[in-house]
This record gives structure tokens, C-alpha cells and sequence, in this order.
């Protein structure tokens, strides 16, 4: 398992509880988990060749997401 220091780990923390996140997150793991290498830094560093993808991938959530919290009167603006 990677160690993080701790800013890292606060860091971590608060965007694995951001909602718009949770698809990318789903998506990283997923990639990380089916990745050839076992592993798991390798795989790790291997997302960020696939980033671009993954975020495009979860865009169509994440849009879905801020409709929702828009029709509700959550936030004002999708963007």
C-alpha cells in the first residue's frame, strides 16, 4: 500500500466524501484493480496516463449530479 503523509491523507479524504467525485473515484479503482501489474503503485502511476479518459468517462455522472442538485435549488448554476 502507497503511504501518504498526512496532508495527503486530508486530501484524500475530502474528495473521496465529494459526491461529483464518486464516479472518477469508482472508475480509478476499478482501472487499478483490473490493471495487468499487480502491483499497486505501479497501477497507481499508470492512471495518470489514463486520466483524460477516466474524467471524460465520469463527466456524463457528474453532469447528472449537478442537474439534480440545480432542480432542487441546491446551487444556481451546472457549471
Amino acid at each position: 500500500m502507497i503511504q501518504l503523509n498526512i496532508d495527503e491523507q486530508k486530501t484524500l479524504k475530502s474528495i473521496k466524501v465529494t459526491p461529483y467525485m464518486q464516479k472518477a473515484i469508482a472508475l480509478i479503482e476499478d482501472f487499478v484493480e483490473n490493471y495487468p501489474s499487480k502491483d499497486e503503485k505501479i497501477a497507481y502511476m499508470a492512471v495518470f496516463d489514463e486520466i483524460f479518459r477516466i474524467l471524460n468517462e465520469a463527466k456524463t455522472d457528474v453532469d447528472i449530479y449537478l442537474r439534480k442538485r440545480k432542480a432542487r435549488g441546491e446551487i444556481k448554476d451546472e457549471k
